[in-house]
């Protein structure tokens, strides 16, 4: 399968496990240059990151709670000293709340708000306009 990434640098939110650590697989065997966000899971970046270079692409791990904003320039900016673009991004990150609709609270329903809804809000807000400058990018 050819998805023409050879190149291409890609930042995948919640890349660390799950469905976000496959992502980062799939995107490293196709070529892409890979920025891994982690928020809370460090050893399991770190061994994505030795995943994507065992298969001859590059990666970083970099530690951002999507929820904030300045967290996430941060995230971006560490992606570009290292990459110097971004050309993908993935909003994968997400948290899971125990319990149903009829017993989580409305503390516990904010969270997942902030984190599904700002979380990507902030990271398609902050990478926009490096993708506009450089005339291409994916969301």
């Amino acid at each position: 399968m050819d998805l023409y990434l050879g190149g291409k640098v890609v930042v995948v939110t919640g890349g660390s496990r799950g469905i976000g650590r496959s992502i980062c697989q799939i995107f490293s065997q196709e070529g892409a240059k890979l920025v891994i966000n982690f928020f809370r899971h460090e050893q399991e970046a770190k061994k994505v990151v030795n995943i994507v270079e065992k298969s001859g692409s590059q990666a970083i791990a970099v530690k951002a709670n999507i929820e904030e904003r300045k967290a996430v320039e941060k995230m971006v900016q560490k992606s570009l000293d290292k990459f110097e673009r971004i050309d993908v991004l993935v909003n994968n990150a997400g948290i899971n709340i125990s319990g149903s609709i009829t017993t989580i609270t409305e503390k516990e329903w904010d969270k997942v708000l902030r984190n599904h809804l700002n979380g990507t809000f902030n990271c398609t807000q902050v990478i926009i306009p490096y993708m506009i400058k450089q005339r291409y990018g994916k969301i």
